[in-house]
């Protein structure tokens, strides 16, 4: 990104440090911060800098201000999932025509770390949502697995519309949702949606796309296809759309 942000050349800084942190500092309310003590990595550029309001989106799923191939607006995203699920946090600092500067902050530890999972077991009538998601890339599969797992719901990937159905058919354990990416090898979205739901009918479905006509949108609706989830999207976006599926699902069984 720093690379991109600099066409015309610049100064590209690597800083590394400790630092102490307050969890309860409010500008990290959005992190999970483990402990006061973090290793902090720095990266520095003297680039075109980012404007307040893009600046709002960069950690959006899907977000990118690059050139149609030339990124997916994913990286970003997956970082700060990543950084939260480890105990850590992201700052950016940017200024148009200056230059922008990204924080990584880790948990700084000399002792191993043990993780204990201290949830009680859930009841069967209280166990979290299953959702079935099924995305060719693996980058996207990951950032929405890592999302969805986050907002406690168990997650099941396949790599493809053929796989979701034969992994469905073999399910030991009900699945509450299904997540289609539109376009994938072997059997795309529509096809596996039309087998599932010829399956299951009851079975909530959710197609992930950037593509589909409203013409194309009225037939699949008509057949029994809960909602499509347009590419790109954000996070906030994504769960709603699942939660709004799950409550519609369990009123209409």
């Amino acid at each position: 990104n720093a690379r991109d942000a600099m066409p015309e050349g610049g100064t590209l800084c690597f800083r590394s440090a400790q630092s102490k942190l307050d969890p309860e500092d409010p500008r990290f309310a959005a992190f999970h911060l483990q402990g006061e003590h973090f290793v902090s990595i720095e990266v520095s550029d003297t680039g075109v800098g980012i404007d307040a309001d893009t600046l709002e989106k960069i950690f959006d799923p899907f977000f990118t201000t690059k050139s149609l191939g030339k990124g997916t607006g994913l990286g970003l995203s997956l970082f700060y999932t990543y950084a939260r699920e480890v105990g850590g946090a992201l700052e950016v600092e940017s200024e148009t025509g200056v230059g922008t500067t990204v924080r990584v902050l880790f948990p700084s530890t000399s002792a191993p770390v043990v993780i204990e999972d201290s949830k009680p077991a859930l009841p069967a009538r209280m166990r979290p949502a299953t959702i079935l998601v099924a995305e060719d890339e693996p980058i996207v599969a990951d950032l929405i697995h890592a999302i969805l797992e986050e907002n406690g719901y168990r997650v099941i990937e396949c790599a493809d519309g053929r796989d979701a159905v034969h992994s469905l058919r073999e399910q030991g354990e009900p699945v509450d949702l299904v997540l289609l990416d539109y376009r994938m090898p072997h059997m795309n979205g529509i096809e596996a949606f039309d087998a599932i739901h010829s399956a299951s009918p009851d079975l909530p479905v959710i197609l992930m796309s950037g593509a589909i006509k409203a013409s194309q949108l009225d037939g699949l609706r008509a057949r029994g296809l809960r909602s499509v989830l347009r590419k790109p999207c954000s996070r906030d976006e994504l769960l709603r759309e699942v939660r709004t599926a799950l409550e519609e699902g369990a009123q209409h069984p």
